[in-house]
């Protein structure tokens, strides 16, 4: 028997129902005040709504900061109100609604309740009503009023759709059936005395439907109708309302067996992958799988492989049961990618379709990782691309974690001699990377999970240096992890061994993008410093990470002539190479200065003042900096020591190479007399 699902209206006497859950109230009668209190409890009491343009077109009445990371005085978050309210930021990419909102405030709702009630006339001072007759729908909306939910399509009475008319009532009902005259309501149903009329009228209707007797009306071929008049459903990117348009343009034509849900798919967001078109519907009633997914229009997705990895993505979210299908997916994706691949993990003898749309938000995602001991015979082959294949492949754009210095998937070495401030430069670097922030005129576009990995400081110095960063940025976000060589019970193996890069990989957050290593000295302990072969594993293993989607920034000391110490293939991978040397000038009490120079130049950025050497000052943990005028001759000695050629060096300074082979002998024979002295003394 078919279940039907049954919408019935029925008059209500007042106060039928009482709600006394205090999220539904709060959801229902004072949504954007108690948004309010609760962005006040972050944001502090000046935390407004901001009223956006044109609010009936796209959908998105307000704006406000981000109820989940911490971005003071930019309201990226977007406040809608059609039936619940819900706020989505556009650079973290989160959805709360109202009782994900509560839950995460660890305040019981009947306070928050009573606090709002308390202050509802200074909270409502904070936004702009909407327009009338929106206020009234919105109202009847979060009330349960079915109309205001009603669809309001495109007038369809002009369809070339021409189905014959029904027959009449009267000619094709039997009356003297006494199944349709004496149609009653078995007593263990119980029924309410409201219901009672309303179930009998369906009964009614189910029984003239079994009694119809006439021909069925023969309905017009679908493929014929679609030819006539075939409606599409656009998505306009200016609003979040659905444009109804007749096909008046030709459309591209795609092949048949194009994936379902390949056209939402852009280089910037995540591509869900999954099985059948039903599994798709559930995954996107859930907002956290939206507004991608895509599942095979014909086949299997093993058998579209080739076409899923030339959809445009950022990254893959198999939702597959099957875990050998799912791992030969990843493997193939990641080959011909080199993007990264996860998984969500439904539980065991559990269908997908059985899970409901809150439960769904909340499974594990996993992300898979390559075999790391998969011996040469089983690796994959070389795969050829043509410079014609290349360039008209749909390669997302280069995003900076924190422009221009980091780019996602790039490896950055910063060195510095003991005592100058590295790990504090570090830090602040990564914690500009989790926020979204800003660390001199570096800017971070949007907040990105960060793993520190310590290998050198006792755990009381590193919560000192947290503390710092605390006291001046009053906020501490929670995807900026640790992993502190001292709380670990047999400290942090070395990475140039598999157990100590498979340590690190086992610490990574879904959200992480950036991990910092802090420093080489102590997390690289095999080997000789000076022995570039010491440094392969390591250099294999970060660029292995970086091909996974990982920025790596790497902390090191510099040696006796200043320059990073041990071999100079650490260089030689790296995006570009970061020197602080200490100033010898008088400072106040808790400062510390530094200059900053370039080993290796930022091969990914533009030459501009945010990539020119300078002078910066740290005072209790404020930075502050200036530009620093560096001779030809004191740039010719830095490019010299990073093992630059004098024609490089030439075209770098924009200098003629003769002017260069002057400075370089002048500074030889500096050296050599430095040595000569020092040989006397």
């Amino acid at each position: 028997m078919t279940q039907l699902s049954l919408d019935i209206d029925i008059d209500e006497p007042p106060n039928a129902y009482l709600i006394d859950d205090p999220v539904e109230k709060l959801e229902m009668y004072h949504p954007r005040e108690t948004l309010l209190w609760l962005l006040e409890q972050q944001y502090g009491p000046e935390v407004k709504l901001e009223r956006t343009k044109d609010s009936r077109a796209n959908g998105v009445p307000y704006r406000c900061p981000c109820p989940v990371h911490h971005n003071p005085g930019d309201p990226r978050g977007l406040v809608y109100l059609d039936q619940h309210l819900r706020v989505h930021c556009q650079s973290c990419k989160a959805t709360k609604t109202m009782p994900q909102l509560l839950e995460d405030c660890e305040i019981d709702p009947v306070e928050v309740l009573k606090h709002v009630q308390e202050n509802l006339e200074e909270l409502q001072q904070r936004y702009k009503l909407l327009d009338p007759d929106i206020e009234e729908e919105l109202t009847r909306s979060w009330q349960g009023d079915k109309a205001s939910t009603v669809i309001k399509l495109a007038n369809v009475e002009q369809t070339t759709h021409s189905n014959p008319q029904p027959p009449s009532v009267a000619a094709t009902l039997n009356f003297d059936n006494l199944d349709y005259i004496n149609i009653s309501l078995p007593d263990s149903w119980n029924t309410p005395p409201e219901l009672e009329q309303a179930l009998l009228d369906l009964q009614q209707a189910i029984s003239t439907a079994a009694a119809w007797s006439s021909p069925l009306p023969e309905l017009q071929s679908r493929i014929v109708a679609t030819e006539q008049d075939q409606m599409e459903v656009q998505y306009d990117e200016r609003s979040c309302s659905e444009i109804f348009e007749s096909k008046a343009k030709p459309k591209q034509k795609q092949s048949a067996n194009s994936p379902i849900g390949a056209d939402d798919a852009q280089s910037n967001l995540t591509l869900v992958l999954t099985t059948t078109t039903a599994e798709r519907d559930h995954l996107l009633s859930c907002d956290k799988f939206q507004p991608v997914v895509v599942t095979p229009s014909k086949g299997s997705l093993q058998e579209c492989r080739n076409e899923l990895a030339m959809i445009p993505a950022s990254e893959y979210l198999l939702v597959i049961p099957e875990r050998s299908v799912c791992t030969e997916l990843a493997e193939f994706l990641h080959q011909r990618t080199r993007k990264i691949v996860a998984r969500l993990m439904i539980p065991k003898n559990q269908s997908l379709l059985e899970i409901s749309t809150e439960e769904l938000a909340k499974l594990p995602i996993r992300q898979l990782q390559p075999k790391p001991n998969a011996d040469a015979s089983s690796k994959a082959g070389p795969i050829i691309t043509s410079m014609q294949d290349l360039l008209a492949r749909d390669l997302p754009p280069r995003h900076f974690l924190l422009d221009p210095l980091l780019p996602e998937q790039s490896i950055i070495l910063v060195a510095a001699a003991a005592g100058t401030g590295k790990t504090f430069f570090a830090m602040e670097i990564a914690y500009a990377v989790a926020i979204g922030g800003k660390f001199l005129d570096w800017v971070a576009p949007e907040p990105a999970g960060v793993l520190y990995v310590d290998g050198e400081l006792p755990l009381n110095l590193l919560q000192e240096r947290i503390r710092l960063l605390h006291q001046v940025h009053k906020h501490l976000p929670d995807n900026f992890n640790l992993l502190a060589r001292d709380e670990q019970e047999k400290g942090i193996p070395c990475l140039s061994q598999p157990d100590g890069q498979r340590f690190i990989e086992q610490a990574l957050q879904p959200d992480t993008k950036l991990i910092v290593l802090d420093n080489i000295s102590t997390l690289v302990r095999n080997g000789l410093e000076n022995e570039s072969r010491s440094w392969q594993p390591v250099q294999d293993w970060t660029l292995e990470m970086r091909l996974r989607g990982y920025s790596i920034l790497l902390i090191h000391h510099t040696g006796k002539s200043g320059d990073q110490r041990g071999t100079s293939s650490r260089i030689d991978t790296p995006d570009g190479a970061i020197k602080l040397t200490p100033l010898e000038m008088p400072l106040d009490e808790g400062e510390t200065s530094m200059m900053l120079t370039y080993i290796k130049p930022l091969r990914h950025a533009r030459k501009s003042k945010q990539t020119e050497p300078r002078k910066l000052i740290m005072t209790d943990g404020f930075w502050e900096w200036e530009a620093a005028e560096q001779t030809n001759r004191e740039r010719i000695t830095e490019l010299l020591e990073a093992d630059w050629k004098q024609k490089d060096i030439a075209q770098e300074l924009g200098i003629t190479p003769s002017a260069v082979c002057q400075q370089v002998k002048k500074i030889k024979g500096d050296k050599t007399n430095d040595k000569a002295a020092w040989s006397v003394r």
